[in-house]
């Protein structure tokens, strides 16, 4: 049986995020025994706003600790005494309020910041010491997505579904943030909750916990997966099969990724394990003694995002042919990993032609990364590859799906607040736009090469209507795609009824379209502006009506 539905990449993430530089790692290390795991409220901040303080909880073993504090510039200490704001005195449970938001040390993502905190320390008996760092979502002051309520601990922005969650059933987290999470896999909550207010329109669901989720044994972070719903595509390795009722929908669900918070990092990686890598097992082109289950063999040089480390002292990367019979172990720029030709052909992005033979090195010697020599080489053309599977894939290049609808879903134990509206609504259409990426998110667009969109409106206009909910305030939304090649959607929300105009201008100031001018009801608009007969730049949209004018910049490119 070819068919395996869930794809767990810990080891992956873990390179993934080394090699390019960037400080991330697993919360809890395997060696520690006295650290276990941290919690912060709020998770995500507004940048430069100093009234907003952090409540810093650091679960411990509770045995030999002589002391637990920050490393930032005043060592704050935290207590487990039941004062300053610790709720149970001697539980192990140490706690700190106040914790000033330091948003100078950030990296911008999406539009957004993804900020790393102070390190906490854990001191024991005998002088050791373990340590971890905290991290938190940032949004720039200003930035705002109206949220529509739909009931039920339900809410939804244009671009991002929340769910409110006390009971913790539909990640499986009774004791917040402590969970073995299985979504998507047994527990199908989050989509079904998500099918109980919005139509079943959606290719992917991506699913993100407001809070890093630990394993309530090890302490471990709970790290993405994707879980297959369904297959229908033939001769890519994967037998057909059709679990789509499990999540809530009707046959249209390609699969779901569960990701651990934060900026959605290698989210690329996930979605493209909804074709691959399973073609050409029997040629241990993947799921072989040297690879980690559906990834390309490392020993190939497929090289992209679903191809397998090389481990090497000096460097951790794909495989490159130096042209004279030698290898090289290098990694792919930070930003710029696409998907091989493989993965591609498999997606049915590229038709087979464009797909150049692939090499599987015997028993190379790895000392010198620069200059690897195997015994000998195996190669395979793409032909070879599809007639180990039974043929061509079916549906053929030309009459493959390149366009897919995507859910983002964020889980808490309590209600929302503005700042996290925002961030995961940022992060969700950035994930969908057509930019190259920030640290290890790569945006499918950029990763496909130009050949696949996401689109990531949930549609709730049609919410809004149906379920008779207030809009909070005016607000013209960024528009989808932008950068754009011929047309583009252009939404907004206004919270009563009036006279509204919208129009595009030139920088000049020249007016080139009148979108809207008329009266509009409360609510969500869309428009969508054409602008085939339009040259390259960059183009004004301007909203006013009589209490509210906003502009935003819209960048064509043929």
């Amino acid at each position: 049986m070819k068919r395996i539905r869930l794809f767990n990449i810990f080891i992956f993430m873990c390179l993934n995020t080394i090699a390019h530089g960037q400080s991330e790692k697993v919360f809890h290390k395997p060696n520690d025994d006295a650290l276990l795991y941290y919690y912060i409220d709020p998770m995500v901040v507004r940048k430069d706003d100093a009234s907003t303080t952090l409540t810093v909880e650091v679960t411990t073993s509770g045995e030999d600790i002589t002391r637990v504090y920050l490393d930032d510039p005043d060592e704050t200490h935290l207590v487990d005494d039941g004062t300053n704001g610790d709720r149970v005195a001697g539980d192990g449970i140490y706690t700190a309020t106040n914790v000033p938001t330091n948003t100078d040390d950030m990296t911008l993502v999406f539009g957004s910041y993804y900020s790393r905190g102070p390190d906490v320390f854990v001191e024991k008996t005998g002088g050791s010491t373990e340590s971890d760092y905290l991290r938190f979502g940032v949004v720039a002051s200003g930035v705002n997505y109206p949220a529509v309520q739909l009931g039920e601990g339900l809410s939804a922005t244009q671009y991002a579904f929340f769910i409110e969650d006390p009971e913790g059933v539909v990640l499986e987290t009774p004791n917040w943030p402590l969970g073995n999470v299985r979504c998507g896999k047994e527990n199908f909550e989050a989509a079904k909750k998500l099918y109980s207010v919005l139509p079943d329109n959606f290719d992917f669901i991506i699913v993100m916990p407001a809070h890093t989720i630990f394993k309530p044994d090890i302490y471990g972070e709970n790290t993405p997966y994707f879980v297959r719903a369904k297959n229908d595509i033939q001769n890519i390795g994967i037998d057909l099969f059709d679990d789509t009722a499990d999540f809530g929908s009707d046959g249209r669900l390609k699969g779901m990724i569960y990701h651990s918070w934060g900026y959605g990092s290698i989210l690329d990686h996930e979605i493209g394990h909804s074709w691959c890598a399973d073609i050409g097992e029997s040629l241990t082109l993947c799921r072989c003694e040297n690879s980690y289950g559906n990834h390309w063999n490392p020993l190939s040089d497929i090289g992209g995002q679903m191809n397998a480390f090389l481990f090497h002292p000096d460097v951790t990367g794909h495989l490159k042919n130096n042209g004279d019979g030698t290898w090289r172990i290098e990694r792919d720029p930070s930003n710029n990993s696409l998907y091989s030709e493989l993965d591609l052909y498999v997606m049915g992005l590229i038709p087979s032609s464009e797909v150049q033979p692939v090499n599987i090195l015997v028993n190379p010697d790895l000392t010198d990364h620069l200059n690897v020599v195997p015994e000998s080489v195996i190669t395979y053309t793409i032909q070879d590859i599809m007639d180990a599977e039974g043929g061509e894939r079916i549906p053929s290049y030309a009459d493959s799906q390149k366009e897919f609808n995507v859910a983002f879903v964020v889980v808490k134990n309590k209600a929302f607040t503005s700042e996290e509206y925002a961030y995961y609504s940022l992060l969700s259409q950035y994930f969908a736009s057509t930019e190259q990426g920030e640290l290890s998110l790569t945006t499918f667009y950029h990763a496909t090469g130009g050949r696949g969109t996401l689109n990531p409106d949930l549609g709730v206009d049609t919410v809004v209507e149906s379920k008779d909910t207030k809009v909070s305030g005016y607000l013209l939304n960024q528009n989808y795609p932008n950068p754009f090649n011929h047309s583009t959607n252009i939404t907004f929300t206004i919270p009563r009824p009036g006279h509204v105009t919208l129009n595009v201008y030139d920088l000049t100031g020249r007016k080139l379209s009148t979108l809207v001018n008329g009266y509009q009801d409360v609510g969500y608009h869309q428009v969508n502006w054409n602008a085939a007969d339009v040259a390259s730049g960059i183009y004004l949209v301007k909203i006013k009506t009589d209490q509210f004018t906003q502009t935003r910049k819209l960048i064509l490119q043929k």
